[in-house]
């Protein structure tokens, strides 16, 4: 897989939802490697549900980290 962000780390604040999800999404489509922050416990379905995507479509077979940032 190429792309714009082949080979590139990108970390995406607000990632949960809106937005940021979609750029995290657009970024791991063109090849991203993509780190996504949010205070929302719903960052770790986003990133479950890029993995599943990029897993399926693409036949990776990377490592998922997840993380919230919380006070």
């Amino acid at each position: 897989m190429t792309g714009r962000f082949h080979q590139k780390v990108v970390v995406v604040t607000g990632a949960a939802q809106g937005i940021g999800e979609g750029v995290a999404e657009a970024i791991a489509n063109e090849g991203g490697l993509v780190i996504l922050a949010d205070r929302s416990e719903l960052v770790k379905e986003v990133a479950k549900k890029i993995f599943s995507f990029l897993k399926t479509s693409f036949k990776l077979s990377r490592t998922l980290a997840v993380m919230s940032v919380t006070s």
